[in-house]
C-alpha cells in the first residue's frame, strides 16, 4: 500500500505510505495487525487542555503531536465535539453550562513524513467502534432551526453497533452509520489569510462569521488570550478549504477523502465523531460520541487529474 503524491510541479513523488490511523477513543479494542507497528496517540487526561495531542483552533505553526513514517499505521484518541461537557444523564441545564469556546478538540497534527507543501494525501476511513455514550443537543441560539427552538434540550443516547436509543426519544431506534465529522490537514499562510479575510468580510456585513477567539483557544502558547498570535487562529466550526468540520454523513467506513498538503508534513487531524446524522445538523449537533476505534487507512489506487494522475 502507499500513497503516491503529486507535485504541483507536475512530477510524481511517491512516499510508499500504508498509513491506517485508528482514531481510538475510550476502552479501546485491539487494533488489528500492521507492519510496522503501529505509531499510537492516546488520548491523556480527561479534557482537551490537559492533552499535548489536542488543539481547537487551526494555525499553520501548530506543531506536530507526532510523525507517521511510510507504511506505518497510527492510532489516536479523539474527543467529543464539547470536549466531555456531557454525560449519561445530563440536562438542559447542562447544555446552558457548556462552554462553547472548546469546540471542537481534535487530535493532531500528525506529521507525514516527507510529504510537503502542494502534495495530496488519500484518507480512507476503515473502521469506527462508537463509545456506549452519545448526545444531541439543541442550544439556543445555535442550530437551522433556532428560530422555531429557542430552548435548551439534549437527547442522551446509549450506543452500541447496532442502533443509539434515548429515554429522551422514546420508541426511537436510530441505526449506527458513524463517519467523522471533523477531518482535515492544516491550513498553510496564504490558506490562513484568505480565511481571515474573507471570516471578517463576512462579519462586516452581519454574516455569520466565528472569527478569532482566544478565549479557550487551544495550543494557548500561541492561540490563547496570551499566545504568541492569538488574532490569527481560527476556528473550527465551519468547513474550509482544509476540510475540518465538514459533517459529511457520507463520509463513512470505507470512503476515500482527498486533501491537499498546505503545510509541509500536511498536519492531519480527525475528531467530532459522529453516531449517526441527518442530511444536515439541523439542530446544530448529531449524535455527538467518542468511540473505540476509527480506522482511516491511505490506500493504494489512482486518481485522475485533468492533466496529469497521481498514484494514491
Amino acid at each position: 500500500m502507499g500513497v503516491g503524491v503529486k507535485k504541483r510541479n507536475g512530477n510524481l513523488r511517491w512516499l510508499g505510505l500504508g498509513l491506517t490511523v485508528l482514531l481510538v477513543f475510550l476502552g479501546a479494542t485491539a487494533v488489528r495487525s500492521q507492519t510496522p507497528d503501529p505509531l499510537v496517540i492516546e488520548r491523556t487526561g480527561e479534557f482537551c487542555i490537559e492533552d499535548p495531542a489536542c488543539f481547537n483552533r487551526f494555525h499553520p505553526d501548530i506543531p506536530p503531536a507526532a510523525t507517521a513514517q511510510p507504511g506505518q499505521s497510527i492510532v489516536m484518541g479523539t474527543r467529543d465535539a464539547f470536549d466531555g461537557a456531557f454525560a449519561p444523564g445530563a440536562t438542559p441545564e447542562d447544555v446552558v453550562a457548556a462552554d462553547l469556546t472548546l469546540v471542537h478538540p481534535l487530535t493532531g497534527p500528525i506529521f507525514i513524513e516527507g510529504a510537503q507543501r502542494g502534495d495530496v494525501l488519500a484518507v480512507t476511513i476503515e473502521d469506527i467502534e462508537p463509545d456506549p455514550y452519545g448526545y444531541t443537543v439543541i442550544a439556543p441560539g445555535f442550530g437551522f432551526l433556532r428560530d422555531l427552538f429557542p430552548d435548551p434540550y439534549i437527547a442522551n443516547w446509549s450506543l452500541d453497533r447496532t442502533a443509539a436509543v434515548s429515554e429522551e426519544i422514546p420508541q426511537v431506534e436510530i441505526p449506527f452509520a458513524p463517519f467523522a465529522g471533523s477531518l482535515g490537514v492544516l491550513p498553510g499562510e496564504p490558506e490562513l489569510e484568505t480565511f481571515l479575510t474573507r471570516e471578517a468580510e463576512l462579519a462586516e456585513v452581519g454574516g455569520i462569521a466565528l472569527t478569532p477567539l482566544p478565549t479557550g483557544a487551544l495550543p494557548a502558547d500561541l492561540c490563547g488570550p496570551e499566545g504568541t498570535d492569538r488574532d490569527r487562529c481560527i476556528r473550527t466550526i465551519p468547513p474550509r478549504e482544509n476540510g475540518g468540520n465538514m459533517d459529511v454523513k457520507q463520509m463513512q467506513v470505507g470512503t476515500t477523502v482527498l486533501f491537499p498538503c498546505f503545510v509541509d508534513g500536511c498536519g492531519l487531524f480527525a475528531g467530532d465523531v459522529h453516531y449517526a446524522q441527518g442530511d444536515g445538523e439541523v439542530s446544530g449537533t448529531a449524535i455527538e460520541m467518542g468511540g473505540n476505534g476509527d480506522g482511516i487507512n491511505r490506500d493504494s489506487g489512482r486518481v485522475r487529474h485533468p492533466s496529469q494522475s497521481a498514484a494514491v
